[in-house]
């Protein structure tokens, strides 16, 4: 018995010591070349671009389906498009700009509808690796409710800097790469691709909405407004199909956020598109698409925005 036990601590003792040095370890080639190392250039851009400026926060729906040169030649001031991937979390997105937000900055949140039907306690794989590959002190960053799933990924994550195919094996992807991304913000490396079939999304109980999700960003609102910033919600680009599969949930949507009194930029049914303009995701455009979205959203913040200052509603 008593061997059977100092065997077992060995044995623990050097799976702590693996899981140690894996955290530990730089991120594998495969990893390091992944969009979710776009987040050092975007943190730049938040860093050095002097206020003010626009920054657009959410997931996929703007990094693949947003022209950021269209909108800064038309309102004349710097765009940042911060989106990356819905599945890093709009709670940490917001904690993780919050710090740089400055006087003047016009800050517009196009969050996808899925965000508010997660669980207080996801932390995603993407969170997790964008933590601890990018900056291990952001773990400070996560609500309460999502350590328990960050510390469950904790081992997969180190055993993967052991995965001799992350390192040797493997094929940078065309698209979803740290090098998908333009001087904006913008994944603009599908633009002159073909489209890709794709399943749509469908979101059906509109029960089961997350609040917690809304305080964040009316947290985030109180924040920055002391700062001097001024905040806006809009809606994202979602396929037809898409939407009218998930007509409760997105209504549901518009009505926490009306109910929230926040200033809001365009409607649902504004930014929905068919399929000949959908790229590879009921969130993803294509070109044309992409351009007429940012056409419809620069007509919708030019009659709600104020670039002096001020907000103006009807």
């Amino acid at each position: 018995m008593n061997t059977f036990i100092k065997n077992s601590f060995k044995f623990l003792l050097l799976l702590t010591a693996v899981i140690v040095i894996g955290i530990f370890l730089p991120p594998t080639p495969k990893a390091s070349k992944s969009l979710l190392f776009s987040k050092v250039a975007k943190d730049q851009l938040l860093i050095n671009t002097p206020s003010p400026r626009i920054i657009f926060v959410g997931g996929s729906n703007l990094s693949f389906s947003l022209n950021s040169q269209m909108i800064q030649n038309t309102l004349q001031l710097p765009v940042l498009n911060l989106g990356i991937k819905e599945s890093i979390g709009l709670r940490y997105d917001l904690a993780s700009i919050k710090r740089y937000i400055r006087k003047n900055d016009i800050i517009i949140i196009i969050p996808e509808y899925t965000q508010f039907y997660i669980k207080s306690s996801d932390c995603s794989k993407e969170l997790s690796s964008t933590i601890l590959d990018l900056n291990k002190a952001d773990i400070t960053l996560l609500d309460r409710e999502q350590i328990p799933n960050f510390i469950k990924a904790i081992p997969s994550y180190a055993f993967s800097k052991f995965n001799i195919f992350d390192y040797l094996f493997y094929t940078e992807s065309e698209i979803y790469s740290v090098h998908s991304f333009n001087q904006f913000g913008d994944a603009n490396a599908h633009w002159g691709l073909e489209q890709r079939p794709f399943p749509p999304i469908e979101i059906k109980d509109a029960s089961e909405y997350n609040h917690d999700i809304l305080q964040a960003i009316l947290n985030f609102e109180k924040d920055i407004t002391e700062k001097g910033a001024q905040l806006f919600l809009s809606y994202p680009a979602i396929q037809a199909l898409s939407f009218n599969n998930s007509s409760e949930r997105i209504q549901k949507v518009k009505e926490e956020f009306q109910k929230a009194n926040f200033k809001i930029i365009g409607s649902p049914d504004r930014y929905v598109f068919g399929n000949e303009l959908m790229f590879n995701s009921p969130y993803h455009l294509t070109k044309m698409g992409v351009d007429l979205r940012t056409s419809l959203l620069i007509t919708d913040i030019k009659n709600s925005v104020s670039l002096s200052g001020d907000s103006t509603f009807k």
